[in-house]
């Protein structure tokens, strides 16, 4: 290999680095900025609903499960998210 095709290379993988890291960045605001959202909506609906009826808990996996029972309206919550109404 040339030394300016081994420049080039580098530069290329260097790019390559680079527009990985600005990829990676992005979906990690997005998915911040998602999760910030959905906490708030969850605030929300227990300051509507007050205190639920009756609530269970379990894991299942990687998952926190929790089913909220209000009344006449069941709401599941997956790892605090909203999930189900």
């Amino acid at each position: 290999m040339s030394a300016g095709a081994e420049g080039q290379f580098l530069r290329t993988k260097t790019v390559g680095k680079l527009t990985m890291i600005a990829t990676l960045s992005a979906v990690a605001f997005v998915v911040k900025m998602l999760v910030d959202r959905d906490r708030k909506e969850v605030a929300r609906l227990h300051e509507r609903l007050g205190l639920p009826d009756r609530s269970v808990e379990f894991q299942e996996g990687f998952d926190r499960w929790r089913v909220e029972w209000y009344e006449n309206r069941v709401y599941i919550f997956r790892n605090g998210v909203l999930y189900s109404r």
